[in-house]
């Protein structure tokens, strides 16, 4: 019975390792992949971290960006409402500068009219100053005029045939002998009374006994001529020489001199 029951057991025995070692290989070849399954985990792991963290650096990132994000979007607002301040001013500033180019317009206007009268009034004030310079240079009136102006009266108080132009060697008015202020009608009407009264004339100046005295202006002179005078009514009369003074004032006008004033102070 002994040996039965240990013959069973070794027949036991060698099922059980039999079959143990069977398993055992299994069991290696399952480890084996299981080792490797577990490296190829451990690699993937070591990956996902790495993208893990990436992915968490990422978030972080964007985080901050978007903090930035808003931040500036802040900051935008805030330009958007200094830009509506701005734009609001440049319009009132529009309005402003419309405003003003119009009252330029307007001063322009009058200031070009204003300059336009201003430069003509400096141009007539130029051509007045010129004139007067002019009329001052040209109105001197220098003692070899004087002469010369006293022998065209002799010649017109002489020559019967001058009598109505002798006027025009005197003023419109002058203080005229006894007459005093009268006009050039009156002169020539006193003149042609004396001519027809006395139709011979015969006059000489006294160059010697003639003196000239400046006036107040270079342009005015007295004259004082002495000529010695012969007058007849006809050829039969006996001849007669008196002496004669006559005072003059002579003013020069425009390049032309005149007689204002004529006394006989013969004595």
């Amino acid at each position: 019975m002994m040996i039965k029951k240990t013959a069973l057991v070794c027949v036991f025995i060698l099922i059980i390792t039999g079959l143990t070692g069977c398993d055992y290989k299994k069991l290696k070849k399952e480890n084996e992949t299981l080792k490797k399954e577990n490296e190829a985990l451990q690699k993937e792991k070591q990956i996902l971290e790495t993208d893990f963290n990436a992915i968490r650096e990422n978030i972080s990132n964007a985080k901050k960006e978007i903090e930035t994000t808003k931040i500036e979007r802040d900051d935008l607002k805030v330009s958007l409402k200094e830009c509506d301040g701005a734009k609001n001013k440049a319009e009132t500033a529009r309005s402003e500068a419309e405003a003003d180019k119009k009252r330029i317009e307007v001063d322009k206007d009058r200031v070009e009219r204003e300059c336009s009268e201003k430069i003509t009034i400096q141009k007539c004030k130029s051509i007045c100053k010129n004139v007067t310079d002019k009329v001052k240079t040209t109105d001197n009136l220098s003692n070899a005029e004087i002469s010369q102006f006293m022998d065209d009266w002799i010649v017109h108080e002489t020559d019967n045939s001058l009598s109505d132009s002798i006027v025009n060697l005197y003023a419109d008015n002058v203080d005229y002998c006894e007459l005093g202020s009268v006009s050039r009608e009156v002169i020539k009407n006193h003149k042609n009374g004396y001519f027809k009264h006395w139709p011979i004339r015969q006059y000489t100046i006294r160059q010697n006994e003639t003196t000239i005295t400046s006036g107040d202006k270079p342009s005015e002179k007295t004259v004082k001529v002495t000529y010695d005078s012969v007058i007849k009514k006809n050829n039969t009369d006996k001849e007669g020489e008196i002496k004669v003074i006559r005072l003059f004032k002579l003013i020069k006008q425009d390049g032309k001199i005149l007689i204002i004033k004529e006394k006989d102070i013969t004595r």
